[in-house]
């Protein structure tokens, strides 16, 4: 994510697994949307904890999942994000569940430190994370209509076997029931830091706002790639804002009244991710209430 921006023995089993969205006006009650999730979803526990800048606090978006994967040398990196939806369940991009997935990482800020911490203005005060947790046993299943040349229906989830607690640091986001277009949004994730190096990865969560990009100006900048763009959301593009590489499979969110919605999985962006000087092409997403039956009916 472009920083003036942003960007036990392991069990692994591969199942390859449509859903008919219920519409509705994005007036709709957002705590009677959220009931749906069957869980208390989207809350944070932020109170006084909040900073400036596109830092994140380290109990902001509790319910993102760092993924890592083990390279053919045995080194172990950062490759996606996800989102905690339901009890045990990661929402994430299809392209993401690769064979070399090695764990799933909840509570995570910052990944150089072991201990996150955050000081306030009196130094004495200071608030700590709980220690972030790794699950290497899951299940991992793709949405069955994916298609990875077109790029169209890039989404899957990750069933963990175990069951992670829900903490300050640890916590479920809410699935959408309601139409999103026309607002803006946030992202967030571990993605570049760089708009131009997008090998340069962020240690710490980082976040941006976005704005939401019609679908027609969006199909311009991905004509010549014959790309469709259809189930899918697009946002960013504008001076020094985008979705990055590493941002892969992370949430593109909306927050109503105090309640987070994951509307969007981050799927694909242009390679120089954004410019200072300009626009770029729009990042974009699955969108995520095109498939919520077949999420909801996966989902554990």
């Amino acid at each position: 994510m472009c920083n003036r921006v942003f960007f036990t023995t392991s069990t692994i089993i591969l199942l390859f697994l449509s859903a008919s969205p219920s519409f509705s006006s994005a007036t709709e009650n957002a705590g009677e949307c959220a009931s749906l999730s069957g869980n208390k979803c989207g809350i944070q526990a932020l109170s006084d904890r909040i900073v400036g800048g596109e830092l994140t606090a380290i109990d902001e978006f509790p319910w993102m999942a760092l993924l890592s994967y083990r390279t053919e040398d045995g080194e172990e990196i950062w490759g996606c994000g996800g989102s905690l939806i339901g009890t045990r369940t990661i929402l994430t991009a299809a392209h993401c569940l690769l064979p070399t997935l090695n764990f799933i990482r909840l509570g995570e800020h910052n990944v150089s430190s072991a201990v996150d911490c955050q000081a306030f203005a009196n130094p004495i005060d200071q608030d700590c994370a709980d220690p972030p947790m790794d699950f290497f046993d899951f299940i991992v299943v793709h949405y069955p209509r994916w298609t990875p040349e077109k790029k169209q229906n890039d989404l899957g989830l990750i069933k963990l076997m175990n069951v992670p607690p829900v903490t300050d640091f640890i916590h479920p986001i809410c699935l959408p029931c309601f139409d999103s277009l026309g607002l803006n949004a946030t992202v967030a994730g571990w993605g570049a830091s760089d708009g131009v190096d997008t090998r340069a990865s962020s240690d710490a969560k980082l976040k941006a706002t976005l704005n939401i990009i019609d679908h027609d100006k969006c199909q311009l900048f991905y004509r010549q790639s014959n790309l469709k763009i259809e189930t899918q959301i697009c946002a960013g593009g504008r001076k020094g804002v985008n979705a990055c590489r590493g941002d892969s499979g992370g949430p593109l969110m909306i927050v109503k009244n105090d309640i987070w919605f994951v509307i969007g999985i981050v799927s694909f962006g242009p390679q120089i991710c954004a410019y200072e000087h300009g626009i770029t092409a729009p990042s974009v997403y699955t969108r995520v209430l095109e498939y919520i039956g077949w999420i909801r009916s996966n989902m554990v």
